[in-house]
């Protein structure tokens, strides 16, 4: 069922000649909207105007029916290989499909109305929400993007229960859960004498083990600006996961924080048991009943 004004309504029963027009809301994560028409001019409707300039948008028809399916709707943005003047195809300053291989249109919502209009332009009987949903997938190519757009309802395909009983921690290291701060655990070093491009030395005193999946990151020298995950710490060395593009030098700088093994001792080691969320004590699926 589709909530629609009375004034909507009375236009529709009275067999009257009327204009049709799909109204698009794109809103990408970082915050822009970005508004088109599938008519030949610019459309005002709550105040916001739906420009005519975008993209030649096609889509797949919307079904209506009862139930808990998820609906899925393919939109096709098509750019054209040369844009008639006048013409926008650009979104955060790139062609569409420019954008949309860098990320933009990544996890977007797209909102699709249909608007009624007793005359060319006035859209004063509203319009009928026909989709809503977020990006699932995005598919660029030369002169035009394909999203894929899954209704609200794909919000409910979540796993349950929503934490898992098993030993090691729910949380990732540095998330909103853990509570740890990467910028607080982050350290500076200098690189020792005998490093190579996969074995760095230093002079730092932790524990062994507790840069153990962290990041290392190179901040001076022939290979600064490079960065590399930490396979293993002990003794104030670190073995890298892959070697580095060039070999450092011994004066180096290089800045680590470290990653979590996800137990109860690693967040031990880092004062924060209080935030352990796992369950050490559960037993394995096999002695389970």
């Amino acid at each position: 069922m589709r909530n629609a004004s009375a004034q909507l309504i009375a236009l529709l029963n009275g067999n009257n000649t009327y204009l049709i027009a799909d109204l698009y809301t794109v809103s990408l994560l970082t915050g822009e909207t970005y508004r088109w028409n599938t008519g030949d001019t610019d459309l005002t409707l709550d105040g916001k105007v739906f420009r005519h300039t975008g993209p030649i948008i096609e889509r797949d028809r919307i079904r209506l029916k009862t139930g808990l399916e998820v609906d899925v709707l393919n939109v096709t943005l098509k750019t054209g290989d040369s844009p008639q003047a006048g013409i926008d195809h650009h979104i955060q300053g790139r062609t569409l499909p420019a954008a949309a291989t860098n990320g933009a249109l990544d996890g977007a919502r797209v909102k699709v109305q249909k608007v009624y209009m007793p005359t060319w332009g006035d859209t004063s009987p509203g319009a009928l929400l026909m989709f809503e949903g977020a990006v699932a997938a995005v598919d660029p190519s030369r002169n035009q993007v394909q999203l894929t757009v899954k209704s609200e309802l794909d919000k409910l395909n979540q796993p349950m229960p929503r934490t898992l009983l098993k030993p090691g921690c729910a949380y990732n290291v540095y998330d909103a859960g853990c509570g740890l701060s990467r910028s607080a655990l982050t350290v500076t070093g200098t690189i020792g004498t005998g490093s190579t491009r996969q074995v760095i030395k230093s002079g730092l005193g932790q524990a062994s083990q507790y840069f153990d999946l962290g990041v290392l990151a190179i901040t001076s020298g022939p290979a600064a600006g490079s960065r590399r995950a930490v396979r293993a710490y002990a003794g104030g060395g670190f073995t890298l996961s892959m070697p580095l593009g060039v070999a450092p030098q011994s004066g180096d700088s290089f800045k680590v924080y470290p990653g979590c093994y996800r137990t109860r001792p690693a967040c031990a080691a880092k004062n924060n048991s209080n935030r352990f969320r796992g369950y050490p004590y559960v037993p394995v699926p096999e002695q389970a009943r």
